[in-house]
């Protein structure tokens, strides 16, 4: 451990990396002579051409686990995981302020989980099989079985999924919307012996039971000590099922931890469903290696650190939120949980004031409109001198003259960043398209870098982003250095990569991020990635002369 600072990371002693510097003129490349019929050359971020990243180049990291242990050894006492606790639930709900577990304690935390979680497995699914009489070399290894993980945002989310990685197990997320045919068909299919939840899921999953047999262990984040946990606890018993808290789970580790079994960066991290328009979801299998090579913004010099705070609220049953929280965590940011209500989010915003602000179009457009008719669209006075000011920054911001202005940022703008905080330092938007409108107003109003970006489950959340410094609006940038990108024609919806004034085609990314495949379902694996590792995206794109591409 670290004997001058333990509550902030030692930059001066990371590895010796300086990012280079970035040329919007320029953002990917074309490998030459990788051209084929059918299809563009390979692009790749001009930032780094000669490889693909597998990992931070600041951390090293290559799995889930050195990631967050990195952070934890160089500055276990700074704060990482933040709350505000429920002291009064009626008639009216009132929380206390936000209170903090340091990276030590976080650290702590998933080793007792997780070393209670492979002695409730042992318990209650291996010791059964002993007694009937199984032979040992037919009996399932502690390591590597599959956990659920079944609630909104919250710590204990975070540190069953830490506990997870600390002992090679697999977390599969349930999302929180959804019905009891699919809630079955996940934790079937992926074989969940053990799901970790918040105590208003309980039901859902006692319900489903008899339809579940694998399902054995059912352990409650919230405390089980009321009378209704009591009746929760008998109908549990009489399905088959053990009832426990996450405290009794912790405690049966703090008393005899169990040594870490950190995973290797090829094994699975977890199993992410993904939903589809018809028919059940397909489970995404991502390894560690997949996650861990997301931590790219080290390559834009915009690496997160111990002043950085992330508030937590975009679900983290998907792929996006786990790909920004894990970054977070890797540079000992801290991260903040929102309240579960997106009622009071704008709150819980003004409460803990992050430096980075990660949404998608809906919340932003939400923002936008609240923050326009305050603005642009005010009467009188107030109004014209906000269209004078945002017309004077939109012309200087498209010419590249960037997104600050010293007269109306002093006079209009930093008030107007108050709303997220006052400061927010980076926002990104992510998982459908933005509008170039909206876009620009949230780089001329909150006088920050707005970036867009692009991915799938598949590729780990982020295949390309715009780079920091971007003026324009209406493309999702370059690739990532992790990956790479080509566009395949489509001659049935004539689309070419001949096509002029820039190609256009079939997405396709291939790198570390790409997942390896389709839990239970080789045929649409085959179907999505092809022999040379290519992911199909079946999203249509083009990209421009400076490597910048555009989803249609």
């Amino acid at each position: 451990m670290p004997s001058l600072d333990q509550n902030r990371l030692d930059r001066s002693k990371a590895p010796g990396f300086v990012p280079k510097d970035i040329d919007l003129r320029r953002q990917a490349i074309a490998v030459p002579g990788s051209a084929q019929p059918g299809s563009t050359p390979i692009y790749r971020n001009a930032l780094l051409t000669e490889s693909l990243s597998e990992c931070s180049p600041v951390t090293k990291a290559k799995t889930l686990y050195d990631n967050f242990f990195h952070s934890a050894r160089a500055a276990p006492n700074a704060p990482c995981l933040g709350h505000r606790p429920l002291i009064k639930d009626a008639p009216v709900k009132e929380w206390a302020p936000y209170t903090w577990q340091t990276y030590a304690e976080v650290a702590d935390r998933m080793t007792h989980f997780g070393s209670g979680l492979l002695r409730v497995y042992d318990q209650y699914i291996v010791q059964p099989m002993r007694e009937q009489g199984v032979a040992k070399k037919d009996l399932p290894d502690l390591h590597k079985w599959n956990v659920g993980i079944y609630s909104i945002n919250r710590p204990e989310w975070v540190i069953t999924e830490g506990a997870c990685n600390c002992y090679s197990l697999v977390s599969v997320a349930l999302y929180d919307t959804l019905g009891p045919d699919v809630l079955e068909f996940i934790v079937n299919h992926a074989e969940l012996p053990v799901v970790v939840t918040s105590a208003d899921k309980i039901m859902n999953l006692i319900r489903v039971r008899e339809q579940c047999p694998g399902l054995k262990v059912i352990v409650s984040m919230d405390p089980l000590d009321s009378t209704a946990a009591t009746y929760l606890k008998l109908w549990a018993s009489d399905k088959n099922l053990a009832l426990l808290s996450f405290a009794e789970v912790e405690d049966l580790g703090k008393t005899a931890p169990l040594k870490h079994f950190p995973p290797a960066p090829t094994d699975l991290a977890t199993i992410n469903y993904t939903s589809g328009t018809t028919g059940n979801p397909k489970g995404a299998m991502l390894t560690h290696g997949n996650l861990a090579s997301q931590n790219n913004l080290a390559y834009y010099d915009r690496d997160l650190t111990n002043d950085d705070l992330h508030l937590s609220y975009l679900p983290l049953s998907h792929i996006y939120e786990r790909s920004v929280t894990m970054q977070a965590l890797g540079g000992g940011a801290r991260v903040a949980f929102y309240r579960g209500d997106v009622l009071l989010l704008v709150e819980d915003i003004a409460t803990v004031q992050p430096t980075i602000f990660v949404s998608v179009p809906r919340l932003f457009n939400r923002i936008y409109a609240k923050v326009r008719a305050q603005t642009l669209d005010a009467p009188g006075i107030r109004g014209a001198l906000f269209r004078k000011a945002y017309a004077a920054k939109l012309a200087r911001l498209e010419s590249g003259g960037g997104y600050e202005h010293a007269l109306w940022d002093r006079i209009l703008f930093n008030k107007v960043k108050q709303a997220l905080g006052g400061k927010v330092k980076l926002m990104i938007s992510g998982s459908a398209p933005i509008q170039r409108d909206v876009l620009q107003f949230f780089r001329i109003m909150f006088v920050c870098e707005v970036l867009e970006g692009y991915g799938q489950t598949e590729n780990g959340a982020g295949a390309t982003c715009q780079l920091p410094g971007e003026y324009t609006a209406g493309h999702v940038g370059a690739p990532f250095p992790n990956c790479e990108i080509k566009l395949v024609d489509i001659p049935d919806m004539n689309y070419r990569s001949t096509d002029t004034p820039h190609a256009r085609g079939e997405i396709c990314i291939r790198g570390p991020n790409v997942f390896v495949g389709y839990w239970k379902d080789v045929e649409k694996t085959k179907e999505t990635i092809d022999e040379e590792g290519w992911l199909h995206t079946g999203d249509v794109g083009k990209i421009d002369h400076r490597g910048c591409l555009s989803i249609y």
